[in-house]
């Protein structure tokens, strides 16, 4: 043994004791109707949330502490972030509520 410091955790070590965290943002707090059949149905957002949840809960224990997460609300999106993925006359039109059929 040495009376010296410490050496630091090689690579190899750090690398198996790392747990990336993720940040999961969820919006099933917010609800639009749409028409029946629609591709984007609203209630399979929060089912993805739930099984997910489920999933993570269902791990034993000790595999539970390897899944580093918080789950959050999403924010609402600004008309400015809005825009960066759908034209400027589809979100207005959908925030004054009117959508043409097509666009429903």
């Amino acid at each position: 043994t040495t009376d010296g410091p410490e050496s630091p955790p090689s690579i190899a070590e750090q690398a198996s004791s790392f747990r990336p965290f993720f940040r999961i943002f969820y919006n099933d707090v917010y609800e639009v109707v749409l028409p029946k059949g629609h591709r984007f149905p609203m209630q399979k957002y929060g089912k993805v949330r739930r099984r997910v949840q489920e999933m993570i809960g269902a791990l034993p224990p000790k595999q539970q502490e390897n899944v580093q997460c918080d789950f959050e609300v999403s924010p609402l999106a600004t008309y400015e972030e809005l825009i960066t993925t759908h034209s400027s006359m589809y979100v207005k039109n959908f925030m004054t509520g009117n959508q043409t059929d097509v666009e429903i």
